[in-house]
């Protein structure tokens, strides 16, 4: 699999050059970048999170800053960012409920594990509905539209 910053900036360039057509296709791709730099990141002891929010951060900045005009990338930058920080949240509550741990013992042991497969799997799900939303739309529509309505 190819390096990480190698992704980005082959990212980066398409969308300078405005090779990526469609707020689907852009919003997809960025989708999965975030992915592969969430599965290839590293994470210590502690504040996983942390370290997984600073490494999308600092990759969707780059995004960003190639073409501010396509709003697709910031929005799934953030949508990405939000998932962390939920899946983060719902360990660390899970923890100190069903363990009965402070808050300072929580972030050791197998969760940096478990906060990157959820993240991950969050982040796949997320995938799928950007995927398959103009499909949902589209059948939806005709429950909304009534060619006899005035």
């Amino acid at each position: 699999m190819p390096d990480v910053q190698t992704l980005v900036n082959d990212f980066v360039n398409q969308l300078k050059k405005r090779k990526i057509e469609g707020s689907q296709a852009t919003a997809k791709q960025t989708a999965e970048l975030l992915r592969s730099v969430i599965s290839q990141q590293r994470v210590p002891q502690t504040n996983q999170a942390t370290a997984l929010i600073n490494a999308v951060r600092a990759v969707g900045e780059k995004l960003i800053a190639a073409n501010p005009v396509e709003l697709a990338v910031g929005n799934i930058v953030r949508r990405v960012l939000h998932i962390i920080r939920e899946e983060d949240l719902s360990l660390a509550t899970a923890a100190i409920a069903g363990l009965g741990l402070s808050a300072t013992t929580v972030d050791k042991g197998p969760r940096g594990r478990k906060l990157k497969h959820d993240v991950i799997e969050a982040v796949n799900e997320l995938i799928q509905d950007i995927s398959t939303c103009y499909e949902q739309i589209a059948e939806q529509a005709v429950e909304h539209i009534h060619q006899k309505k005035k």
